[in-house]
C-alpha cells in the first residue's frame, strides 16, 4: 500500500509520521503520477483510491468529489479480498 501526495518529500514524511501511517507516503510535487492517473484538480489531486494487482492492472478505483469524499475501509478491503 502506498499514498501519494503533491507535497514535497519532507512534508509528506512529516505527515506520515504525524498520522502514524502504516504505509509509505510518496511525494509527487511535479504531478507526474497524479496526471498519469487523471486525478488532478487544479493544483491539487482529488482524493482517490486505486487497487492495482501485481501485474500493474487497475482492478478497482474510487475518485472522490471533494477532500472528504473517500471510500470506507471495508469497501477497499472487500476489493482487495476479491483479488485473492
Amino acid at each position: 500500500m502506498l499514498g501519494i501526495s503533491i507535497d514535497p518529500p519532507i512534508k509528506s514524511h512529516e505527515m506520515a509520521v504525524k498520522l502514524n501511517l502504516p504505509f509509505q507516503l510518496l511525494s509527487d510535487p511535479d504531478l507526474k503520477t497524479i496526471n498519469g492517473f487523471g486525478v488532478q484538480d487544479g493544483k491539487m489531486a482529488r482524493p482517490s483510491t486505486f487497487v492495482v494487482d501485481r501485474a500493474g492492472f487497475i482492478r478497482w478505483s474510487y475518485l472522490g468529489e471533494d477532500r472528504a469524499d473517500r471510500p470506507f475501509n471495508d469497501t477497499i478491503l472487500s476489493q482487495l479480498n476479491q483479488m485473492n
